[in-house]
């Protein structure tokens, strides 16, 4: 075989390899970029994580962990036993819900606007709603962290009914009474809190009505911290007035957290052992419910109230509902707002699925994806406002590493009005992306990488060919010059023959 023909093959086959190792890594990461159907499906379902808000207050991680746990046990409680009375929402000739209450109403936080009120002016008793007003007054007052001794009169109070049991000389944190307070609804949490920031229950009381009257109340008296009272001339409010109180207590994130919680656990100290405590508000057994907050008032069966905190897709509600009875109080809640739901038009600022920009992975097969949005998100303006007031922002994740699934979440596109955050919307992978080669560590994708490899070996097969033509041009070369010094050679032979004979035939 001669040399021009190895030489052939050995590119032909060197060829040929190239374009299979192209080929097969191109076909893997096809491969390991596309998801399995039932892989999405599962990703979905686990990537659907609730938000949860965060509280000032900086707790101990033993502490924390033991809430969650007692938060998933409390709302799988309250959730199996939600007998809610939903009943006909029927409305008068202007359209608007007939309430059995003495008085209600629902506020927007995003238009600024009262949705529906009813009776709003009328005095009734609070009731245990009273406890915001203390948790108010004990969250700009005293420090999270700070210590109480337990009264004789708190520990009394405190032992009666369902209350957690506080014994007289026992040390808890204000912490652990505001849970106390807000969750389980304890009136000796709710006076050793008033005690303590005022010395005494009267100078607290004193503070309480002054507090009340800075907020912009006009009809409402208190004579208890814990609204432990039926007696309306000794202590009562109104709708109107109690929202403007509802509006800065659960303004303050502490309280917003602290009356949404389920399920909190008063951990063991010298005297009592641990004590775990349960929401009986049954708005707030829902993951996706909307209730978020809120604060229950019972005396008895026909004397109760409640102000309860809604925020789902933007639309953020405040309600208050005094003079109502024990099983309609919830009822009440969710027919006012479902009347502010048809009541308030919001603008659709992001439909569901709508891609909005790529994120950064780290040692992946690719090293950006597209997120989307994973529902759509609305946006409620304040009377007379213009859209100009809507702005949004994309926020992605930076520390992603690969795989990522399809449904992945990725970061969230906020919605602002007037700069105030207003709605927030996850944003999630629209595609899987598997773990990349060694590159993808220094941020080279696996498609760069097959591409860097292929124009090395064409770089590669371009110097060999250019260097086999060298080489034969050269041989050529050598050979047409040996071919030309024989040619002269042997002219010249033939020029001394014919002077020989020339020579022989005169001689």
């Amino acid at each position: 075989m001669s040399r021009n023909k190895r030489t052939k093959i050995c590119l032909s086959v060197l060829l040929i390899l190239m374009m299979l190792f192209t080929y097969c890594f191109a076909f893997a990461e096809d491969e390991v970029t596309q998801p399995a159907e039932n892989e999405a499906e599962q990703t979905n379902e686990a990537g659907e994580k609730p938000a949860e808000n965060q509280a000032e207050n900086q707790q101990n991680e033993e502490q924390k962990a033991g809430e969650t746990e007692l938060n998933k046990a409390g709302e799988a409680q309250l959730g199996t036993n939600n007998n809610v009375d939903k009943g006909e929402v029927k409305v008068d000739k202007d359209g608007k819900p007939e309430l059995k209450s003495g008085s209600a109403i629902i506020y927007c936080k995003n238009t600024g606007e009262k949705v529906y009120a009813k009776s709003e002016k009328k005095k009734f008793s609070p009731y245990s709603l009273t406890k915001l007003m203390t948790a108010i007054l004990v969250t700009q007052k005293l420090s999270l962290d700070a210590k109480v001794t337990i009264s004789a009169e708190a520990a009394k109070l405190s032992n009666k009914e369902k209350g957690i049991k506080l014994k007289e000389g026992e040390i808890l944190t204000v912490d652990q009474l505001l849970h106390a307070m807000l969750i389980l609804s304890d009136n000796g949490a709710a006076y050793a809190l008033g005690e303590t920031v005022s010395g005494s229950m009267d100078e607290f009381v004193k503070l309480m009505n002054e507090t009340s009257k800075n907020i912009g109340c006009k009809d409402t008296l208190f004579a208890t911290s814990n609204g432990l009272i039926d007696d309306i001339s000794m202590e009562y409010t109104t709708a109107s007035d109690f929202l403007e109180i509802a509006k800065v207590a659960f303004g303050n994130k502490t309280i917003l957290k602290v009356s949404g919680i389920k399920a909190y656990t008063i951990p063991k100290n010298e005297m009592s052992e641990a004590r775990t405590i349960k929401n009986s508000n049954k708005l707030l057994s829902g993951t996706k419910s909307g209730y978020i907050s809120g604060k229950l008032g019972y005396i008895s069966d026909n004397k109760s109230s409640i102000t309860m905190v809604y925020n789902q897709n933007g639309m953020e509600l405040i309600m208050v509902s005094l003079g109502v009875g024990k099983n309609t109080r919830y009822s009440i809640c969710e027919k006012m707002v479902a009347y502010a739901k048809n009541k308030i038009k919001g603008i659709e600022v992001v439909p569901k699925g709508k891609v909005l920009g790529k994120a950064r992975v780290k040692h992946g097969v690719k090293t950006r994806v597209e997120v989307e949005s994973a529902t759509s998100a609305m946006a409620y303006l304040p009377a007379q406002g213009s859209k100009d007031l809507i702005k949004t922002e994309v926020v992605l994740k930076s520390d992603v590493e690969a795989p990522v699934k399809k449904g992945d979440v990725m970061g969230s596109y906020r919605i602002y009005v007037s700069d105030e955050q207003v709605n927030e919307v996850e944003l999630i992978s629209t595609e899987s992306v598997g773990t990349g080669w060694i590159p993808s560590y220094i941020g080279i994708s696996n498609k760069t990488t097959i591409i860097v490899v292929f124009i090395f070996f064409f770089i590669v097969f371009f110097l060999i060919v250019r260097a086999i033509n060298k080489t034969k041009t050269r041989a050529r070369k050598r050979r047409l010059r040996k071919e030309r010094i024989k040619q002269l050679a042997m002219e010249e032979l033939m020029r001394e023959h014919e002077r020989n004979n020339r020579y022989n035939r005169y001689r």
